[in-house]
């Protein structure tokens, strides 16, 4: 499993409610995966789980298809 730290930059909430876009940046640390991340949530009551400036950890790991 491969694991990086990303710091979400930017919230972008539509007029209408219908969507959250979320916009994460690496936090850079020796080692770490860097890239960036963006992610649209749908699900108003998922809205909540993200929240500008706070640090959250992304897994990857294989799974079957």
């Amino acid at each position: 499993m491969v694991t990086a730290k990303f710091m979400c930059s930017y919230l972008y909430q539509a007029s209408d409610n219908s969507r959250l876009d979320v916009y994460l940046d690496p936090v850079l640390e020796d080692g770490n995966p860097t890239g960036n991340v963006s992610l649209t949530l749908t699900n108003p009551d998922a809205y909540s789980a993200f929240e500008q400036g706070k640090i959250y950890k992304l897994s990857f790991e294989e799974v079957s298809a």
